[in-house]
């Protein structure tokens, strides 16, 4: 018995619109472009297509285009100034893994033959340079270790030699040794000169200021209020040109003095007077 079946050759397509051979374009055009996307993976995976994988023409399933990509403005980057050496060869075997087999790029320049044996190269000197450093650092620190040696051995020829010659300036050199400089002398320092005192920013405080003294070993300042006779207090040493004073009496006059620590006496004499007003 014949079955009749119903036509629906022109079912999908739109009334007014008429297809050659029937059928919809829509349908037909995307089931090419599956089987385009199918064949060039296939050529990227050589596992067989089957028909039964489920996959239907019409379900808008798509795969990646292996052609050339579509420009998307982006530029390569390849940032290897600041790499140290391992990290370059570890990046640059990385770029080399992800070359391999990959379709998009068929013939790179360098090719992968002559890029490997760059980069084995490169490995190979890394390598290279990393035994040499450990070779040198054992040899710079057996360096070191001798040199202190002989210089513990040559203080003592120093010290034989200065008692053996009995401080004579032709015996010491006569040995090879050299002669210390006689020690010139200083002299006395002058005290510091344009003393000033200036109020500071709070009540109750003041710097003292003068100009520095060459050959200095620090200051001395004494303070004391404006009575007569005068009660000297020694205030703190200090190694700059500087003195700053906190919490005096508001309203009170102080009178300071300054003098250079240093020089063949030890201490120059005091500078004249100088006197200010707490505020």
């Amino acid at each position: 018995m014949k079955t009749n079946y119903p036509d629906t050759s022109m079912a999908a397509t739109p009334q007014g619109i008429s297809h050659k051979n029937g059928g919809s374009p829509g349908r037909r055009s995307t089931a090419r472009r599956i089987i385009a996307d199918v064949i060039a993976e296939q050529a990227l995976d050589p596992t067989p297509i089957r028909y039964d994988t489920g996959v239907r023409f019409d379900s808008g399933v798509r795969y990646a285009d292996p052609g050339v990509p579509v420009s998307d403005g982006a530029k390569v980057k390849i940032d290897i100034s600041t790499l140290t050496d391992p990290a370059f060869a570890q990046y640059c075997e990385q770029h080399a893994q992800d070359m391999l087999g990959n379709a998009l790029y068929p013939d790179p320049v360098p090719s992968a033959v002559d890029y490997g044996a760059l980069l084995t190269q490169y490995e190979t000197a890394l390598t290279a340079a990393d035994s040499a450093r450990a070779a040198s650092q054992m040899a710079t620190a057996s360096k070191n270790a001798a040199r202190d040696a002989l210089t513990s051995a040559m203080k003592l020829r120093g010290n034989y030699v200065q008692i053996a010659s009995n401080g004579n300036t032709a015996a010491i050199l006569s040995s090879g040794l050299q002669v210390q400089k006689a020690r010139t002398p200083k002299g006395a320092l002058p005290p510091p000169s344009n003393v000033r005192a200036v109020l500071g920013s709070v009540a109750g405080a003041m710097s003292v200021l003068w100009d520095a003294v060459a050959g200095n070993s620090g200051y001395l300042a004494q303070c004391s209020k404006d009575v007569t006779p005068r009660e000297w207090s020694q205030l703190k040493r200090v190694t700059k040109p500087r003195l700053d004073l906190e919490n005096l009496e508001i309203g009170t006059t102080y009178v300071f003095q300054l003098a250079t620590a240093g020089g063949d006496a030890g201490q120059s004499p005091w500078s004249p007077e100088v006197k200010r007003a707490a505020a």
